[in-house]
């Protein structure tokens, strides 16, 4: 009688050996060949306890999708987890758990489970036999060579994903929730194509369909100002007009003028397609300075002057109409036609205050105390707001 204890010491043996993160084929077929001599050579006994249920179905339908995957890795744990589990499930027949564990306490291997467990082990080795001779990578392979790309671009401290498309015999890989690359479609041969984030997935999968592919050298001709390389030279064309608007801010603020560029829009475009943690550093950094530089009174005076001009012109508006909060209130809250979405207010109905560009700084000390007690709301709404 074949014992599931002996063929458990078998898998153990071996199974000590592998090392998920360097896939080597050889120990899995030679340990698991050897589970399948001692299976062929064993005569086994029905056994009606035993009955496939569960975790023990659901091993066998992953075992066939990760064999399709070419995922060998845990497509062999599939195996080793059925030979081992233990019989128990909430979601089945109570009498059909207690007479599998009795049959799992017994140590045996019935005809039933040793026909299942062969077909497993022999599905398993026709797959990567057939993988050795086609030359197809598996999925630890094909992160290997994403590892190396991503390495490549300067991406540090990241996980890949995998996910498989039949339909052209290859596997997307990237890294989630990171900005910057899309990702890689690998072939099984080992091929790759770069998505770049400005397209979709589908869009890459029509251009790998046509025979599209990014090669892995380093070609000095797609050397970036960053030390990095593009993948291709639509990358570096955009990567350099990028780069000269980000020099071209810097260079105004270095000389005091007020920018052409708009600093959201430069640094949304990198976010999206350059990103990378030194050259944001040495952006926030340009913005930090022109928003930090000593300020123009001359400037102030102007703008201020301006301000109060178009205070007077606001004032004389026909549209104005003034009304109080409550009836015991100094301040007069202004609803204008002409001015959606601004909220206006004033003391004497001669001179229109705009909140959010007036508050607290144009207001005497007297008039932000009357506003701070008839409004507590916006008080507390501006409080961290600087005088």
């Amino acid at each position: 009688m074949l014992k599931r204890s002996d063929l458990i010491n078998i898998k153990n043996e071996f199974e000590n050996k592998i090392d998920r993160n360097k896939f080597d084929t050889s120990i899995i077929k030679d340990g698991l060949e050897k589970l399948l001599f001692n299976l062929n050579s064993s005569n086994c006994e029905s056994d009606s306890r035993f009955v496939p249920y569960g975790r023990m179905l659901f091993l066998q339908e992953e075992l066939n999708k990760n064999l399709d995957e070419n995922n060998f890795i845990d497509s062999y744990f599939d195996i080793s987890d059925y030979l081992s589990e233990t019989r128990n499930s909430a979601n089945v027949n109570p009498e059909i758990i207690d007479k599998n564990i009795e049959y799992y306490n017994d140590d045996i291997i019935c005809s039933e489970e040793k026909k299942i467990l062969i077909e497993m082990i022999n599905k398993y080795l026709i797959a990567i036999n057939k993988k050795e001779e086609m030359n197809y990578m598996n999925n630890e392979e094909k992160k290997a060579i994403a590892k190396e790309f991503y390495d490549k671009l300067g991406l540090t401290n990241y996980t890949l994903e995998v996910e498989r498309d039949n339909e052209i015999n290859a596997d997307f890989v990237w890294v989630p929730d990171t900005r910057g690359p899309g990702g890689l479609i690998i072939g099984d041969n080992g091929d790759y194509l770069f998505c770049q984030s400005m397209h979709d997935f589908n869009y890459w999968k029509e251009e790998y369909k046509k025979g599209v592919r990014t090669s892995g050298g380093n070609d000095d001709s797609l050397k970036l100002s960053n030390g990095k390389y593009a993948e291709d030279v639509e990358t570096k064309e955009a990567f350099d007009n990028y780069m000269n608007k980000v020099n071209r801010y810097n260079e105004q603020v270095a000389n005091g003028k007020m920018p052409d560029i708009n600093m959201g829009d430069i640094l949304n475009e990198y976010e999206n397609k350059f990103y990378d943690e030194e050259l944001e550093n040495k952006i926030r950094k340009i913005k930090n300075d022109w928003d930090n530089k000593p300020k123009d009174d001359n400037l102030d005076k102007i703008i201020s002057d301006v301000d109060k001009k178009i205070d007077e012109l606001d004032n004389k508006d026909d549209n104005n109409h003034f009304y109080k909060n409550k009836e015991e209130d100094t301040i007069w809250w202004v609803e204008n036609p002409d001015k959606v979405g601004e909220h206006l207010f004033s003391f004497d109905k001669e001179r229109i205050f705009n909140l959010f560009r007036d508050y607290p700084n144009e207001l005497t000390p007297e008039q932000k105390e009357i506003f701070d007690k008839e409004n507590p709301y916006w008080a507390d709404f501006f409080k961290d707001k600087k005088e």
